[in-house]
């Protein structure tokens, strides 16, 4: 989240930073199941995602990115396209947090009212588009929530870009596909290996063979000239 309120001088803060930490300790407070991002993160940057609630029940988790910067097309547009560009993913809400631009607002209090919209909506909210892709403008005082189509929002431009992404996943797919029945024809092409038993095998024949081979007859030996009559015994 990056919304930012300066008062044009030394004294320039992250409001966003500030309304995710107050939205999160709401949850908390709430009994919601929730974690923050870690700021900086890799869900942070590369998902866009500011809190991540588990609604339980076996339901899908929510992945949010709060803003308060509302209607801001580049931020909108950047979240939609990388939510329908990520393989896995549970349901995505954007949610736009309108009437906090005064600069005394208690963005304490505000997180507060946001983390009851978010609640509610964890609660009661059930179709979230098909593409499980939800925009929603909760209003920082009333906690009044409005949805809004997001893909309508973007336009035509953004389906053609996921158009293009899905192309490319169906072209990396048939090509890993192909790799595998290359490497598996090779794989019966190539020669057998012998069975492990194989020199074993041989290896018994031939000691059978040199162990009951038929021995060298010895060579005769003459007697006769030390052979004397029993008479003369």
């Amino acid at each position: 989240m990056e919304g930012l309120v300066s008062d044009r001088g030394s004294r320039t803060y992250k409001a966003g930073l500030v309304l995710e930490q107050a939205v999160s300790d709401g949850l908390t407070e709430l009994g919601v199941d929730h974690r923050r991002t870690p700021h900086r993160g890799h869900e942070d940057i590369e998902d866009l995602l500011d809190l991540i609630v588990s609604p339980g029940g076996g339901r899908p988790d929510l992945g949010i990115q709060l803003t308060l910067r509302p209607k801001h097309r580049t931020k909108i547009f950047a979240f939609a396209l990388r939510s329908l560009t990520t393989v896995t993913r549970g349901i995505r809400l954007y949610v736009e947090v309108i009437g906090s631009h005064r600069r005394n607002a208690d963005l304490v209090a505000v997180g507060r009212r946001v983390a009851e919209a978010i609640k509610a909506i964890v609660r009661r909210f059930r179709d979230f588009g098909a593409e499980n892709l939800l925009g929603v403008r909760v209003h920082a005082i009333t906690a009044k929530i409005e949805k809004f189509d997001i893909i309508n929002f973007c336009g035509h431009r953004l389906l053609e870009l996921v158009e293009a992404w899905k192309d490319d996943q169906r072209r990396l797919h048939e090509k890993r596909l192909a790799a595998q029945r290359a490497a598996l024809r090779e794989r019966l092409a190539a020669p057998k290996p012998l069975p492990f038993w194989h020199d074993f095998f041989h290896l018994a024949v031939d000691l059978a063979r040199v162990c009951i081979a038929p021995t060298r007859p010895s060579p005769a030996i003459d007697l006769r000239p030390h052979f004397m009559p029993r008479r003369l015994c």
